[in-house]
């Protein structure tokens, strides 16, 4: 992919992927302000991780990661990039046969189990049922459990269009989920339907939404699949062959990760309550540079570098992760410093307002800085596993994951009943940097990650400084300005936050720029060929 070409797709993945988590944070306020952080708030989260674990597992991990390589790889076979070969159509309906028998049945079982499932995976909730939570979370996971069939087949949409490049649908489907939870939450009142089962109807509301977009878009390129019932056909297919035997370590990798959230869910259940919610908002928070950045490269970059590897053009490949990796450093480092600086501010403007009270914005600061130190590794990883999964190799990231897995529950022993809630974001952001740093530790051993270093060292003399001097100035104002006292005037709030965040910035590149960056330095990030 050419330079232009590169930095479009990215801008268009970071672009819409930023309309979604705007969505995402207001559906966020949303539900604080109406609900706030309490049994119910964490009952609903316990019951929308439950279908959205099945989701990454099944649809956007495993299945992904082990779909684009070969689908790149029977495209490249092909030898007709313009038009749908009939290898490709095959391999594309047989594999929406087998998955969308697969998620029918998953669903089917998971509607009649959910009561075993919340009992083994929310034990808390079972145990101390305050509120009647155990039943209420028990209820939302059964009526938001189709979601999964349809956020999964909307996944396999996204895996195509991102396969022929065409990246700015899937990346802005997930606002339509947001959009639906919001709007079913604030037009159903408490004499109709009460907002925390409005809620759970939104979300499967919003999956049809995202479903519909997605195969309207897929269609229009003539990539979507016919009808069949061949089982047979589809089982013997060599390309599924293929992504079945990659996709087994895959979904073992990928629910480690899932697995490790369960416990950590867990966990929190059996804390104070409202601790689920408080480590879902901080969550959010964090995760927005993760998604814009860690997220848009990975999902542009995969099919590069399946491409590349393909080809056997090694030089290309190291030069991709290389890049891609210093594009993590340039917006992850004053990123993390961002959230170390001014964690107050960005809690208390996001989510003090209604039912979401000062205990509630302490708590959750807390968690903001404490999985902020696990910003980089959390960035990194997308990238690092894409390099593995490009050249087909679905073990080695199940295995650091399994470490790292080990690893943090083991920190969730001692620091969970000094730290409470904030244990587990301290746990998760130590495991996060351990599987990174062990993915680019086998990269660089195996002679497939080549770091240049002399470039590598002098982007962190101007990088580390410059973060360091926007962090003393949003530190400043963290400090001077009461953001509580500012709660009556809403606009007032994210105008000063926005105006210090903004101030922040160009703080930052003021000090690129006086330290030696220039404007080809970054572009050259994005030259790929």
């Amino acid at each position: 992919m050419t330079l232009k070409g590169t930095l479009r797709s990215v801008l268009i993945v970071s672009i819409f992927t930023l309309v979604s988590r705007a969505t995402g944070l207001i559906r966020d306020i949303v539900i604080a302000k109406n609900i706030g952080a309490n049994s119910l708030s964490d009952a609903f989260w316990i019951a929308f991780r439950i279908p959205n674990m099945l989701r990454k597992i099944f649809a956007e991990g495993s299945f992904a990661q082990a779909f684009i390589p070969t689908l790149s790889l029977a495209r490249t076979e092909s030898r007709n990039e313009n038009s749908l070969s009939e290898n490709i159509h095959n391999l594309i309906t047989r594999m929406a046969l087998l998955l969308t028998t697969s998620l029918i049945i998953i669903t089917v079982l998971g509607i009649i189990f959910t009561p075993f499932i919340i009992k083994i995976f929310a034990s808390g909730v079972y145990k101390n049922n305050n509120n009647n939570q155990f039943y209420v979370t028990v209820l939302m996971t059964r009526i938001m459990f189709p979601y999964v069939i349809l956020i999964s087949l909307t996944a396999f949409a996204s895996c195509i269009l991102n396969t022929w490049k065409k990246f700015s649908i899937p990346a802005i489907t997930p606002a339509l989920l947001n959009i639906s939870m919001v709007l079913t939450c604030l037009v159903f009142s408490k004499e109709t339907i009460q907002p925390i089962y409005a809620l759970a109807l939104g979300v499967v509301v919003g999956g049809i939404a995202q479903f519909a977009i997605q195969w309207i878009a897929i269609s229009k390129v003539k990539l979507q699949p016919s009808v069949s019932f061949d089982f047979t056909s589809a089982y013997n297919d060599k390309y599924v062959k293929n992504i079945i035997k990659k996709m087994m370590p895959a979904l073992l990798g990928v629910s480690v990760s899932q697995i490790s959230l369960l416990i950590n869910t867990n966990i929190a259940t059996w804390l104070t309550p409202g601790s689920l919610t408080w480590l879902t908002l901080a969550d959010r928070i964090v995760d927005l540079p993760t998604a814009l950045i860690g997220l848009a490269l990975g999902t542009v970059m995969l099919p590069d570098l399946s491409k590349s590897y393909i080809n056997n053009d090694h030089d290309k490949y190291k030069l991709l992760i290389n890049n891609s990796l210093k594009i993590i450093m340039l917006f992850g480092i004053p990123s993390m410093v961002c959230m170390i600086s001014i964690p107050n501010g960005l809690v208390t403007v996001l989510f003090h307002y209604g039912e979401f009270n000062q205990i509630d914005v302490y708590n959750t600061k807390l968690a903001v800085l404490a999985y902020s130190i696990g910003l980089l590794g959390m960035m990194s990883i997308k990238i690092l596993s894409s390099a593995f999964y490009a050249m087909q190799d679905t073990i080695t990231p199940t295995k650091t994951s399994l470490l790292s897995l080990f690893l943090a529950q083991t920190l969730n022993i001692f620091l969970v009943p000094l730290y409470s809630h904030v244990g587990i974001a301290i746990s998760y952001s130590v495991g996060a940097t351990l599987n990174s740093l062990f993915m680019l530790f086998l990269l660089t051993k195996n002679k497939v990650f080549k770091s240049y270093k002399n470039s590598w060292i002098t982007m962190l003399l101007r990088l580390v400084p410059s973060s360091i001097l926007m962090g003393i100035f949003l530190n400043l104002f963290e400090n001077k300005i009461n953001w509580i006292e500012l709660q009556s005037s809403i606009i007032q709030r994210f105008s000063l936050l926005s105006f210090v965040l903004i101030v922040g910035f160009i703080i930052y590149t003021a000090s690129l720029f006086i330290f030696g960056m220039r404007s080809k330095d970054f572009l050259s990030l994005f030259i790929t060929k």
